[in-house]
This record gives structure tokens, C-alpha cells and sequence, in this order.
């Protein structure tokens, strides 16, 4: 279960670290951003997240 609050913890930081250069891009091109944090340990712990993520990410995806 540490792994998991990890992996959840780990997501947020990246979340937080990205949100200011978002913010910047956005006021500068005038576009709209999103910032997805994708973390996928060495054990394969993966966010529960990721699949709602990854609907922002063109292409096609597979997780298994």
C-alpha cells in the first residue's frame, strides 16, 4: 500500500511543479493547457489516474 501513496503522492508534486509554466503558456498563446502527470514506477505501480490522463494525450494507447 506504500506504493500506491507513493505513486499518488509523486503525481500531485507533478501536478504542482507544472501548474505555474502552464499558467505562463496559457497567458502567453493565448491556448488552453492541462497538465498530466504520468508516473509509472519501476514495479509497475501506475496511478489510478493514468487512464483519464491519457484521454488527453493524442493517440492510441494501451494499457494492460
Amino acid at each position: 500500500m506504500t506504493g500506491d501513496r507513493n505513486v499518488i503522492i509523486k503525481e500531485v508534486e507533478k501536478i504542482v511543479k507544472f501548474k505555474d509554466p502552464a499558467i505562463a503558456i496559457q497567458r502567453m498563446w493565448y491556448v488552453k493547457t492541462k497538465v498530466v502527470a504520468v508516473e509509472i514506477r519501476a514495479n509497475c505501480t501506475i496511478s489510478k489516474s493514468l487512464r483519464k490522463y491519457l484521454k488527453y494525450i493524442p493517440g492510441k494507447h494501451d494499457i494492460k
